[in-house]
């Protein structure tokens, strides 16, 4: 499922103490992947040999694949630790969208790579297995939903292979014993409550333990409300799960005023909390609305703006006038936003900025 709007090339930044980067440092950062349409939550891996793996779905058409549905999931990797990318490739064409890449390396090896994804308006969780840094791939169907399913996180160690992913608050792993062969489904919040649940990552150690973390959120339809993050191991290969609340957060919160209507994209800067929320640009010198530019790409030139990543490697360009319920001074990065964001107008409802 796609989160917050914004629009993404996948960049990279090498992992501290490679070869090639100083001990403790990170490498400058590299944009790779199709730079045309939307590059999506991208999920990334390395090896013991050198290779890194970037997998991410591609939500325009992608070139040379007429039969590509979008998004399309798309592989990235290199041979050098990073210093250079190969091509993007599609994993598999499939007629329908694929969404919520996960990759991982089995931690036994070092070597052996499994990736996962949804397909088939998200009620089918894909397994994908290589043995060779990705050239070549075996797919199977680890898991089949009547339902939609959502955030699909991917834990391996040897044969075993652990598949977490959610039903609204229901939260599931498939696990399986056999490399991938076969999977069985269990449900480990089995007395959750009416909510929205999201997984974060999954994790299996060196004697079989396998964990899994999710965020519980207390309002249905959708990530709102208070959230419980929650913890749960199982020590019988998936069988059965202990599950521990490790904290609770509050709601996230909203905008004052007129300005709060519509979905919210926070995006955390400093001492900044600025949120997103309903753009309508204007086209200069009249007040007729113009198309209503896509979210995402608007908080891409916000996130641009606030990282010092240079404006002009985004679409499209706005000038946002002060937003409402932000009398008086102006922060040093609002006034990077309002600075940077030129080219068209837009109405006060396009975000809120508030001090914490």
């Amino acid at each position: 499922m796609r989160s917050a709007f914004s629009k993404l090339v996948v960049i990279v930044w090498a992992v501290a103490g490679l070869a090639w980067a100083a001990p403790g440092q990170f490498s400058a950062q590299k944009r790779v992947g199709l730079t045309a349409g939307d590059q999506w939550e991208p999920a990334l891996s390395a090896d013991g040999a050198g290779h890194l793996y970037i997998l991410y779905p591609h939500y325009a058409q992608v070139p040379d694949c007429k039969d590509c549905t979008a998004p399309t999931m798309l592989l990235v990797v290199s041979n050098d630790n990073g210093k250079t990318w190969q091509t993007p490739r599609v994993m598999l064409q499939s007629s329908s969208g694929q969404y919520d890449a996960q990759i991982v390396v089995d931690p036994a090896d070092r070597r052996t790579l499994y990736a996962a994804w949804l397909q088939n308006r998200k009620r089918v969780v894909m397994l994908a297995k290589s043995v060779d840094s990705g050239v070549t791939w075996n797919f199977s169907v680890a898991v089949r939903s009547e339902v939609e399913l959502d955030k699909p996180v991917l834990g391996v160690r040897g044969d075993r292979i652990f598949l977490g992913f959610n039903h609204e608050e229901d939260v599931w792993v498939a696990a399986s014993q056999d490399g991938g062969r076969s999977f069985t489904s269990t449900r480990v919040n089995t007395d959750a409550r009416p909510g929205w649940s999201l997984l974060g990552g999954t994790t299996v150690d060196p004697t079989g333990n396998v964990f899994l973390a999710w965020a519980s959120y207390s309002k249905a339809g959708g990530a709102r409300g208070p959230v419980n993050l929650y913890v749960a191991k199982s020590v019988d290969a998936g069988k059965t799960w202990n599950r521990n609340l490790l904290d609770v957060s509050a709601a996230a919160p909203g905008c004052p005023g007129p300005s709060s209507r519509g979905h919210p994209d926070g995006l955390s800067h400093g001492s900044t909390l600025l949120s997103l929320l309903n753009p309508v640009p204007r086209s200069r010198g009249t007040a007729t609305p113009r198309k209503r530019p896509k979210q995402r790409e608007l908080t891409s030139q916000i996130r641009m703006v606030l990282t010092g990543i240079p404006a002009h490697h985004a679409t499209h360009r706005y000038r946002a006038a002060r937003p409402a319920g932000t009398r008086g001074r102006t922060s040093s990065d609002q006034a990077r936003v309002l600075r940077h964001l030129g080219g068209y107008s837009v109405t006060e409802s396009f975000a809120c900025i508030t001090q914490r």
